[in-house]
């Protein structure tokens, strides 16, 4: 993940030239190459700073006109109702949740989209992993090393105690 400090930002809008002209894939490659980074963090801060970024050709959609029509009015009836998942069951096709993510993407509509909550996980521990837990900082008397190696041991452990 890209730190964007204002000196980089600084710098990027420099070598991006004129912001009503849109930049070509080719500038990107180009900044991404000078500035050690990727063209597409280079592309997504350019177009938050408001730059008209030329789209990288891909795959034909697996999506037909209807069904793409059939999204953009389901997200524009319903903003911010329905996750990623339940667009895929609503459009009633064979689409993963995935599929139209990207396709959400492309048609730059991820606003409109509700986040899909977190995941509860369920905190799973053997006795004997829940003890070696609560032991082993008192083994050595509670120094910080300890805690630090400890985690490490546990660390395959799915979540902690």
């Amino acid at each position: 993940m890209t730190k964007w400090t204002e000196e980089l930002t600084s710098t990027l809008r420099n070598l991006a030239g004129d912001e009503t002209e849109e930049v070509s894939r080719e500038t990107v490659a180009n900044i991404a190459e000078e500035l050690d980074l990727s063209s597409r963090s280079v592309s997504s801060k350019l177009r938050k700073e408001g730059y008209v970024v030329e789209k990288a050709g891909a795959a034909p959609s697996s999506f037909t006109e209807e069904e793409t029509e059939a999204l953009r009015d389901l997200l524009e009836a319903n903003p911010e109702v329905f996750t990623y998942a339940e667009l895929a069951d609503q459009i009633g096709s064979d689409h993963s949740a995935r599929a139209v993510q990207g396709k959400v993407l492309s048609m730059e509509m991820t606003a409109l989209v509700r986040a899909t909550p977190p995941k509860a996980v369920e905190k799973s521990f053997t006795d004997e992993q829940a003890d070696f837990k609560k032991v082993m900082p008192e083994s050595f008397g509670g120094h910080t090393e300890c805690f630090e190696i400890c985690d490490d041991i546990v660390r395959s452990i799915p979540s902690t105690v």
